[in-house]
């Protein structure tokens, strides 16, 4: 059931018809909180932007005590940061724009999932988190971002998983380069969240792909951010988006800085990057040596070679060899890969049965294995 709690005929009207199905309109809060407070089965609450904020906020926290299995969707005429923060503490499930029909339809869809976790509906098992898929090169240029791009999309390839992609290279991230996303929000935001950082807050910094179910954490534009972004927001994000999405992709920093190694530490499988020439693969050696050092559980580890060619006087043998550790996969180096790059296309998008793009989607076949969607 959806409630409609608005005091505007037409607001609450359009929002019927947007909603669909079975829906109520309500026009006080005191007789909102005797339907959520009666009900036997999980409500969604939607406040129409004709409530002012205050009273809205202090419905939705209200709720929040209240009633278990209740989700809020907020409509508000305009969207902006201070707005999306007060919502966020305030316990309000998603925050929509006004006259955004279809923002509307799918916040309501999320927070379906989001009930069918609740405790009113204990008898579904509740689903495991999700996996940790952390990239890294201690050298730059080995084509971490474009891995991990690739990688995200494949995985969200024909809504098979929610897959989140985190950007890490908090000082050079270019992961909104490489799809072409307009950082209107970064993980810099985070730090104007006071508090501990929950799913809903975690979720307000995503910003949308062209892909409904893959969503992407941006790096700081701001450089004078970054040295605030500390260990404990990394994990408090990495922890929220593993309890919402199948897969979180981390794109890291060619450096074993303390966000990377909070990172690596998190992470449930770390793909480690190398290129065909002796120094990627010497770079390579030191940093596995050092995460042993650190105690890093190396069985989660697998090595992939990027840009393999035969050109390189190197081939797999050779990188095993002086690794001392199986390769799981190479990528060959295709002309495809950097005019998809330039493009702001993934190649696994662009040209899906190029061999570049058949070792990227084997890739995540296999880190895939006994995930759920």
């Amino acid at each position: 059931m959806v409630i409609i709690f608005s005091s505007n005929v037409k607001k609450a009207e359009r929002a019927r018809v947007i909603v669909g199905g079975q829906s109520k309109v309500l026009v006080s809060k005191t007789a909102v909180v005797d339907y959520v407070t009666k009900a036997k089965s999980p409500t969604k609450v939607v406040i129409t932007e004709d409530i002012g904020l205050e009273p809205a906020l202090a419905l939705a926290s209200q709720l929040a005590t209240l009633a278990l299995g209740t989700a809020v969707v907020l409509i508000r005429q305009r969207l902006d940061v201070s707005t999306l923060s007060a919502a966020m503490r305030s316990q309000v499930n998603e925050v929509v724009e006004a006259n955004d029909a279809q923002s509307l339809v799918e916040a309501l869809a999320r927070t379906g999932k989001h009930l069918q976790r609740s405790p009113l509906n204990s008898q579904e098992p509740a689903k495991p988190a999700g996996k940790v898929v952390l990239v890294f090169s201690p050298k730059g240029g080995c084509g971490k971002t474009t891995v991990a791009t690739n990688l995200a999309f494949a995985l969200s390839a024909n809504f098979e998983h929610r897959v989140a992609l985190v950007d890490l290279d908090l000082q050079f991230g270019d992961v909104a380069i490489a799809l072409q996303l307009d950082p209107v929000k970064t993980i810099a935001d985070a730090l104007r969240l006071k508090g501990a950082l929950d799913a809903n807050q975690v979720r307000s910094l995503l910003v949308d792909t062209n892909r409904e179910n893959l969503k992407a954490l941006l790096a700081p534009v701001d450089p004078s951010d970054i040295e605030r972004i500390t260990t404990e927001l990394v994990e408090q994000v990495l922890e929220n988006l593993k309890q919402e999405f199948d897969f979180v992709v981390v794109d890291t920093a060619p450096a074993l800085n303390e966000s990377v190694i909070k990172a690596i530490d998190l992470a449930n499988e770390i793909l480690l990057l190398t290129n065909l020439d002796v120094a990627s693969v010497k770079n390579l050696k030191v940093a596995i040596d050092t995460m042993a050092k650190l105690d890093v559980d190396l069985a989660k580890t697998k090595v992939v070679v990027n840009r393999s060619t035969a050109k390189s006087g190197f081939d797999v043998a050779v990188v095993e060899s002086m690794l001392n550790a199986n390769v799981a996969t190479s990528i060959a180096a295709s002309d495809d890969v950097a005019r998809s790059l330039n493009r702001g296309v993934p190649v696994v998008v662009a040209k899906p049965r190029s061999p570049a793009s058949k070792a990227l989607i084997g890739l995540a076949s296999l880190v895939s294995k006994g995930v759920q969607s």
